[in-house]
């Protein structure tokens, strides 16, 4: 798998999209939201997920949606790539059910579970292909280098990475 050294590549339907821009995002946010995106900003932009993008080519817009279930004032922020994902190639995703865990599964078996918090982040975006990504929230221009939300071939691309990861911790 060459996307863990060198990053995902967008796969277009034909060709890229010609450069776009749907303007400058959540200049409205509120006084909590604006708390919370800036730290959420700086989050990311530490953790690798996000950079600053050099040069304005193909910016799509974001919006904030409460977390549900979760204590006040927590947000997901949603980059809105439905323009983009209708230049991509859309591929279907098949997941692990619990019915192949029974099937797999034998008295005395150990299983364990976890929570991947931003485990699309786990992978990058190759970086020919991150100024396809790219957001501006509140004049500060940016752009994922990581796989994001809202990307429609995200969820195929992480099923494909965890699943080599669990076939690796099944096999003796």
């Amino acid at each position: 798998m060459q996307w863990i050294t060198h990053g995902v590549k967008l796969r277009w339907k034909r060709g890229p999209p010609p450069p776009f821009d749907h303007g400058v995002s959540l200049r409205d946010a509120t006084r909590q939201q604006q708390v919370w995106l800036d730290a959420e900003k700086e989050r990311l932009l530490q953790n690798g997920a996000w950079t600053r993008a050099t040069r304005r080519s193909h910016v799509s817009r974001a919006f904030l949606v409460p977390k549900p279930g979760l204590v006040m004032n927590q947000w997901r922020l949603v980059v809105d790539f439905r323009w983009l994902n209708q230049w991509c190639v859309k591929n279907r995703v098949k997941m692990e059910t619990l019915k192949k865990l029974r099937r797999l599964a034998k008295p005395g078996d150990w299983c364990f579970s976890f929570d991947l918090q931003d485990g699309f982040h786990a992978l990058g975006i190759h970086p020919d292909f991150q100024r396809f990504m790219q957001f501006d929230l509140q004049g500060d221009l940016l752009q994922s280098s990581a796989v994001p939300f809202g990307w429609n071939d995200a969820p195929r691309v992480f099923c494909k990475f965890v699943r080599v990861m669990v076939e690796a911790l099944r096999s003796p």
